[in-house]
């Protein structure tokens, strides 16, 4: 398992398009509307990126869901 893992980090920073490239965990968390800048970004907190979350509409107060993307 140990070894997979490493192979799939190298490749991801060799940046190979559509080879070795995993989804981040982080996509589906829900963080607080507060959390965000005025666009709506916020700070991956797995891989750091910039990414643009959307709101989520299933809860009363206001939280934005950080969608599907690559780390």
């Amino acid at each position: 398992m140990g070894e997979l893992l490493g192979r799939m980090s190298r490749a991801v920073r060799a940046g190979r398009p559509g080879r070795g490239r995993v989804p981040c965990r982080a996509s589906g968390w829900r963080l607080r509307a507060s959390c965000t800048d005025d666009d709506g970004a916020t700070v991956c907190p797995l891989c750091s990126q910039s990414i643009r979350t959307v709101p989520d509409g299933s809860v009363r107060h206001p939280v934005q869901v950080i969608p599907d993307h690559v780390a």
